[in-house]
């Protein structure tokens, strides 16, 4: 599975969001390739899961990948709630 953080330039939030991401898979024992990018460049990749935050909801709209939308990029509770739900659906 390949999972993208995505943010405007794909350098600030993307790269905490990557962080976060990458400790919750690990307690979560999933094994997934996670990279930082732009919004521009979400929609054209190979991923399977988009994450990011709610402010590119509308940027992304059109892309057919799986997207998780968090509103606190900081908040791991949150993020890790909707890792969880989305893992649990792919089951």
């Amino acid at each position: 599975m390949k999972i993208n953080t995505v943010c405007g330039n794909g350098l600030g939030s993307s790269l905490i969001l990557k962080i976060n991401v990458d400790k919750i898979l690990k307690e979560l024992g999933v094994q997934a390739s996670v990279e930082a990018t732009d919004v521009s460049s979400a929609n054209n990749s190979d991923s399977d899961l988009l994450v990011t935050t709610t402010q590119f909801e509308g940027s992304l709209k059109s892309s057919n990948k799986d997207k998780i939308f968090v509103n606190n990029i900081t908040d791991k509770a949150d993020l890790k709630e909707q890792l969880q739900s989305y893992f649990a659906e792919k089951e």
